[in-house]
């Protein structure tokens, strides 16, 4: 048998302000990643061969993205071999590329240190599972990628 419990917060004034903080950063966070998702989106699938459209820039690795994993960052991870001997896929996820880079968030953003490393790699798969469904609902409606999953202070 499953239980669950219900506990009601009551914090303090400065307990409240940290929580709030929390928040922020990982609203903050959130929004980035999916900014992240949706560039790389439109790179790949609306502007075709060309990084720009205003200037007609072509595609090249210093300009724009190369990946067609969804995400900036390292799409590759150690080559490793299953049981039969063959090689795994070793591509990163969208996800994976994010959740990987979040060492490199707390060294360039030393705020992120107050947030655990579990939370943040939550977020991201949040967002993931958050994508995947709404490209898929997104895409059968023709719409706009993404404008439903920003995430606004409520």
């Amino acid at each position: 048998m499953l239980t669950n419990y219900v506990y009601k917060l009551r914090p303090n004034q400065t307990q409240y302000s940290k929580m709030s903080g929390w928040l922020d950063m990982l609203r903050s966070h959130y929004n980035w990643c999916l900014n992240d998702r949706i560039t790389h989106y439109n790179q790949q699938f609306i502007q075709g061969n060309y990084c720009e459209i205003r200037t007609g820039s072509e595609v090249s690795p210093l300009t724009c993205y190369v990946s067609k994993n969804g995400a900036t960052g390292n799409p590759w991870k150690d080559s490793k071999t299953d049981a039969s001997g063959k090689t795994k896929n070793p591509r990163r996820s969208a996800g994976e590329i994010q959740i990987t880079a979040l060492p490199d968030l707390k060294t360039a953003r030393p705020w992120y240190n107050g947030i655990d490393s579990t939370v943040l790699q939550q977020n991201v798969k949040r967002l993931d599972i958050a994508y995947k469904t709404s490209l898929k609902v997104e895409d059968s409606r023709n719409s706009k990628i993404g404008a439903t999953l920003l995430l606004s202070p409520s």
